[in-house]
């Protein structure tokens, strides 16, 4: 214990250690601040608002979600969040998928972090209440073709290949649009409209290139492809593939020529 001499000669006077204790628990490390955050991210959660009910999933060790939303007699919704936490504060900004909307979701998390509420806005409007319950990697086993791959707990599609086009639809459960990476060494270009999805694939040695076009019809995509001339195959077919997840699908079935591919997985 220092002396009341030691403490005279180094100039600190009694009030002074209170201060330097409460100072001491103010200044967190970074690293475990940043720690901290990143578990409160978690990596889904489910969420309800005042009108309807929404699933959020991480992207990676991102702050980015892509979210979807249930709202009663109204097709789902997509979008992507972008969220930001300071300590237990929590502000989201969500931008919706072929619509307009815009909002900004305020909150907190709770001490455990394993829930969180607040309020939101949407295109600066009234505010709404929500709330939601945040799972970890590997704690929810969710299904229903949006989040975590399901475990392939599907039933199987039969039949012949008959992509159902219908170009009404401006939104869908899935939005498959991005770039993607498939067990063939390929590199696929996709762009999804309503239920309609066109591809691009090539491989990296330009032995092949190829364009799809098909249909989604639930956790189902059917659809016809062909190469094209930037590669020097020549063939073409119809497959039947199932949509895992946001960011992972496989093919199911197919016909006509060989098609090498048979797994995907979202690059960006």
């Amino acid at each position: 214990m220092m002396t009341r001499s030691a403490r005279k000669h180094l100039g600190l006077t009694p009030w002074m250690f209170p201060a330097f204790f409460v100072l001491g628990l103010l200044i967190i490390p970074q690293g475990v601040r940043a720690d901290r955050n990143d578990y409160r991210l978690g990596a889904r959660w489910q969420v309800s608002e005042q009108d309807g009910s929404g699933v959020w999933i991480r992207r990676g060790n991102s702050n980015v979600f892509d979210g979807q939303w249930s709202l009663p007699g109204q097709p789902d919704i997509q979008g992507v969040l972008e969220m930001n936490i300071d300590d237990r504060n929590v502000r989201i900004r969500r931008t919706d998928n072929f619509t307009n909307l815009r909002c900004e979701y305020r909150g907190q998390i709770s001490r455990d972090g394993r829930s969180a509420q607040g309020w939101v806005s949407c295109n600066n409007g009234p505010r709404m209440n929500w709330n939601a319950t945040i799972f970890q990697a590997g704690e929810y086993q969710g299904s229903g073709g949006f989040g975590p791959p399901p475990s392939r707990n599907y039933e199987r599609r039969e039949g012949p290949i008959v992509p159902k086009y219908n170009g009404g639809f401006q939104r869908w459960r899935f939005d498959m649009t991005g770039v993607w990476s498939c067990n063939d060494g390929g590199t696929y270009y996709i762009r999804q409209l309503g239920n309609n999805l066109w591809w691009y694939g090539e491989s990296s040695n330009g032995q092949w290139s190829n364009i799809f076009h098909g249909a989604l019809d639930g956790d189902w995509l059917e659809g016809l492809w062909l190469d094209v001339p930037k590669g020097r195959d020549r063939d073409n077919g119809a497959m039947r593939l199932h949509i895992d997840s946001i960011n992972e699908f496989h093919r199911e079935s197919k016909s006509g020529d060989d098609f090498g591919g048979s797994q995907w997985r979202r690059i960006r």
